[in-house]
């Protein structure tokens, strides 16, 4: 699993990745300080698995199929909203 860890208090930042890099299932992939934009990109296109990714807060969901035609839209997009 990669994860990005995202809060605006850099020592809690710093604890969350000294807990999570140890373990081996886990990637931390970086850290950001203020909140960030949620893309899912993903080989599924099952209804559960974009239900899961709103849950948990994705803005966008785009299977690997529609990348070619709608990645840079999506983006954009997701940009305008800040």
């Amino acid at each position: 699993m990669r994860v990005l860890i995202v809060d605006d208090h850099l020592s809690f930042t710093e604890v969350v990745r000294a807990m999570l890099e140890p373990e081996q299932e886990i990637e931390v992939v970086g850290a950001v300080p203020e909140g960030a934009h949620v893309l899912i990109l993903t080989g599924s296109d099952a209804p559960e698995d974009l239900e899961r990714a709103r849950d948990a807060g994705a803005e966008a969901y785009l299977t690997k199929e529609q990348i070619a035609s709608d990645l840079v839209p999506t983006l954009l997009a997701l940009c305008r909203r800040s």
